[in-house]
């Protein structure tokens, strides 16, 4: 008989729900997803899915039964800070079943971080019997948290492939920067705009367009548009149309929007503090600039200006190659990795 599965999803974006579907086709519909809402406005959650999902409030004081569902045998959840999965998980465990963890950092060996994976493995590590991160930076940071190697499985985070994955070479494309993201302090959407009105200096030719919401949403000004937030399937129409892709945040744990570029074969320019450029960037397609340095950003987009058609297709087959690598059906290729480790 196969187990009764739950996952946990803090914040589900739509590229989590797209891995639940994928999950669904595996275990089926009795499959129990339970979530809290995005920050963001996301349309559409439940039909990408392939199943209901019951939203809970983050503190929220929770049993299975006071969801009409009995206790599961394996509880796959997200993170360790959400008091209301916290719950959840506990009366698994208390039940003779198994939790795993989700988790999207990266490592970055700050001394806050040191701090917090020896806090994690003394009073947490037990409690899971394994954890699915999204890439190689989340691998390095699981190993920190106490997990060993064939306890850490790929797969937490993925864009819509068939979505992003078009064929739309950018020869054709106009000469266009584009940031997708919150308008935010975090995503340095002030480093950009500054490193980008110099560019516009050199270059008039290329514009930079924003697509995003927040508190720090900018004015429209000559060679810059600023758009709202769009659900993914605009999203990818917008990407197949740009050049470059700039994620400059300050800190980024993964960065779906990498992979979604990749797949949409754009040359990357992202900061050294985001996570998904160990899996999507390389020499050939991506530039790094330094995180919170608004001179390294230009830096990176100057040289970008300068490259000749064939360095711009070399660059669009490399991010396809390396797009293509990581897909949703990762997702519960790892959940039955789980299921199947030995206690």
């Amino acid at each position: 008989m196969k187990p009764k599965i739950a996952i946990s999803w803090s914040g589900l974006p739509s590229y989590g729900a797209r891995s639940v579907r994928e999950a669904v086709k595996v275990f089926g519909e009795g499959l129990v997803v339970v979530a809290t809402r995005p920050s963001v406005p996301v349309e559409g959650v439940e039909e990408l899915a392939g199943t209901s999902v019951i939203w809970l409030e983050p503190n929220q004081t929770i049993r299975w039964e006071d969801l009409n569902i009995a206790c599961p045998n394996f509880f796959l959840q997200s993170g360790w800070q959400v008091p209301a999965f916290n719950r959840l998980g506990n009366q698994v465990r208390a039940s003779g079943g198994r939790v795993g963890l989700m988790a999207d950092m990266p490592w970055f060996g700050s001394i806050k971080q040191r701090l917090r994976t020896s806090v994690f493995r003394w009073l947490n590590r037990r409690k899971f019997c394994g954890i699915v991160v999204p890439g190689k930076g989340g691998q390095d940071y699981a190993k920190h948290l106490g997990f060993s190697e064939h306890q850490i499985h790929l797969g937490l985070y993925s864009a819509i492939p068939e979505l992003f994955d078009a064929d739309s070479p950018t020869n054709s494309r106009s000469k266009r920067f584009t940031f997708v993201g919150q308008y935010i302090h975090r995503k340095g959407i002030d480093l950009l705009l500054d490193a980008f009105q110099k560019i516009r200096v050199l270059d008039s030719n290329w514009t930079l367009h924003l697509y995003g919401n927040g508190p720090l949403k900018p004015n429209e000004v000559p060679g810059v548009s600023v758009n709202p937030f769009l659900q993914a399937d605009e999203i990818a129409s917008v990407m197949q149309q740009s050049k470059v892709i700039v994620l400059p945040s300050r800190i980024d744990h993964w960065g779906v929007v990498v992979h979604e570029a990749a797949l949409a074969g754009c040359v990357l320019v992202v900061s050294d503090t985001t996570g998904s450029r160990l899996d999507f960037c390389s020499e050939l397609n991506s530039i790094i600039a330094k995180a919170g340095d608004s001179s390294s950003l230009f830096k990176a987009m100057h040289e970008i200006i300068s490259w000749s058609d064939d360095r711009f297709l070399v660059a669009e087959k490399e991010s396809r190659r390396m797009g293509r690598a990581i897909g949703p059906c990762l997702f519960p290729l790892a959940i039955e990795r789980m299921l199947n480790t030995p206690r």
